[in-house]
């Protein structure tokens, strides 16, 4: 399909995951946008999972805290960003490896 080949594997859940949650991520914040000031936010089910990278970013020290709203989003959409990849990785390469078997 239109997976990259690397590693000896397609990397398929890799781009998955992390688009899902870019596209996750740029509807809560067009949501927020959106409803400012007139109403609640019709993504405001999203919360929770684009916002829960943000609680890595908490582990580490004041090295990335800021007193930027727009600053500190970034960071958190981007840390999710990696995460989701990650998470996307590993599951790719779990299923490379039972596909071997």
């Amino acid at each position: 399909m239109g997976s990259v080949e690397m590693y000896g594997f397609r990397l398929r859940y890799a781009y998955l995951f992390a688009g899902g949650y870019l596209l996750f991520a740029i509807l809560f914040t067009l949501g927020y946008l959106k409803g400012m000031g007139h109403g609640s936010n019709p993504f405001g089910f999203l919360f929770s999972i684009v916002f829960s990278a943000c609680h890595l970013l908490d582990l580490l020290p004041d090295l990335f805290t800021t007193s930027s709203e727009p600053v500190r989003l970034l960071l958190c959409v981007l840390d999710g960003l990696v995460l989701y990849g990650l998470i996307g990785f590993f599951i790719d390469v779990v299923l490379s490896r039972l596909r071997k078997r």
